[in-house]
């Protein structure tokens, strides 16, 4: 090789070498790569970094819900778990999504109406669960199957018992998945209001309701007699009319024939 050539190729060398010390000698490329390296290290603390992972579960629950408390505790532990290649640790404060728990615990456990989460920094999460009450037995003809709802007109549970007012689904299909909807939470109201009416002005015993969960609703009533009503309106006048009809007209011992009050249309008709 000539001696020119060997010149040449020791320049070119010479100025690859300069061209990448200038780079690094360069304020903005520095502050590039320092920032890159901050941010993959304030990540890794954030997201990843043992000292701000969340290891204390605290459950708050009323007595009615202590059976599925540790279901719970269990669903907490399995989404707290981050799994980054092959180690597992516990998810940190800000990379647990509390909604997407929250969401999941109450779709999951029908038994509890509402959870309140709350992240105490750094390594705890506290939950506030809150039990669905139940206000009747909602029970289906066609098979006989019953379920505990709420005021809502939520099921939420299968029940034997009997011990809280009996409403009959007429011509309703049961659910598969629990929690459900088995009927609009305004006509729920109707029919538990008509039912303590019932209980507490007129201190008559229902002995079950039935309806269609639309329009139709019929009390039965432990003295052998039923009351229709309507559920397309207001159903406390109604109930007021029933009461006035009662005291003035229908008194205990004239209602040992009754065979029924119809409430449903403008004028009052009884047998």
């Amino acid at each position: 090789m000539s001696q020119y050539r060997v010149k040449k190729k020791a320049g070119r060398l010479k100025a690859k070498y300069k061209k990448k010390e200038s780079l690094w000698k360069n304020q903005i490329f520095r502050l590039v790569v320092w920032g890159i390296v901050l941010a993959l290290a304030l990540a890794y603390l954030l997201l990843f970094s043992p000292l701000l992972a969340i290891n204390q579960v605290k459950i708050i629950s009323p007595a009615a819900l202590t059976d599925i408390t540790p279901n719970i505790e269990n669903l907490v532990n399995q989404k707290l778990e981050n799994h980054l290649a092959f180690l597992s640790i516990k998810k940190t404060f800000f990379l647990l999504n509390t909604t997407t728990l929250k969401k999941e615990i109450e779709t999951t456990m029908p038994q509890v109406e509402g959870v309140i989460i709350k992240k105490q920094f750094s390594h705890t999460i506290t939950l506030q669960l809150k039990e669905r009450v139940p206000r009747a037995v909602w029970c289906y003809t066609e098979n006989d199957i019953c379920y505990l709802i709420d005021k809502a007109g939520i099921a939420f549970q299968t029940t034997t018992e009997k011990n809280l007012p009996l409403i009959i689904a007429e011509n309703k299909t049961a659910p598969t998945i629990l929690p459900s909807q088995v009927i609009d939470p305004a006509k729920m109201t109707q029919i538990l209001q008509a039912i303590s009416f019932f209980q507490e002005k007129l201190a008559i015993a229902p002995q079950n309701c039935l309806t269609d969960g639309q329009d139709k609703l019929t009390i039965k009533t432990q003295e052998g007699w039923e009351a229709y009503f309507s559920l397309t309106s207001d159903i406390e006048p109604i109930l007021t009319n029933l009461s006035l009809l009662i005291e003035k007209s229908l008194p205990q011992e004239k209602r040992k024939n009754l065979q029924y009050i119809d409430m449903r249309f403008s004028r009052v008709f009884y047998k």
